[in-house]
């Protein structure tokens, strides 16, 4: 890999999906001048809520809870809240990183692997930056991705255009 001052002319911008949407604030706030965009599909604000209602839970085990009896719903809110307060990377408190950087998301408006209403929180977060909503759930929005790729490199290239780079002198010859 090169740094940013041994290729300035290279653009950088980060684009994360489903759990990398999620990842992805966090990835930025350990370095945030390093990026000068940032595209997040699928992606959600609490990564505990995110996985505690997710229709794929049962499927990935990203996390497993076993409770000794069912909790109740106040349980529940309190296990949310202490995991906010002890997870100072997710997504939720770092997404204010992203602030001022150009950001497009991406998200589906029935999503129920990556709670849609989750994903509204992201988006909050992030101060409300450019969104694209697709109609439907979590995996066709993937799917239907693809007819998007160009659209998406072109809102990239609007908002990080290629740095001008001045042609070095040829040495002079004696």
């Amino acid at each position: 890999p090169t740094s940013d001052t041994e290729r300035p002319d290279r653009r950088r911008g980060r684009c994360g999906r489903m759990v990398g949407a999620i990842a992805r604030p966090r990835v930025v706030a350990r370095g945030p001048a390093r990026y000068k965009a940032a595209v997040l599909v699928g992606g959600a604000g609490h990564f505990w809520l995110t996985t505690e209602n997710s229709t794929y839970a049962d499927m990935i085990r990203a996390i497993h809870v076993e409770w000794t009896t069912p909790p109740t719903l106040a349980q529940k809110r309190r296990m949310a809240e202490a995991y906010l307060r002890h997870a100072p990377l997710d997504g939720f408190h770092t997404a204010a990183t992203l602030h001022g950087t150009p950001t497009l998301v991406i998200q589906a408006n029935a999503d129920s692997a990556v709670a849609s209403v989750l994903g509204d929180v992201l988006w909050e977060r992030l101060g409300k930056p450019e969104r694209w909503i697709r109609a439907g759930e979590h995996l066709p929005l993937f799917i239907s991705l693809m007819k998007d790729l160009p659209t998406i490199n072109d809102w990239l290239n609007a908002k990080v255009p290629s740095p001008r780079v001045e042609p070095t002198p040829a040495p002079a010859t004696p």
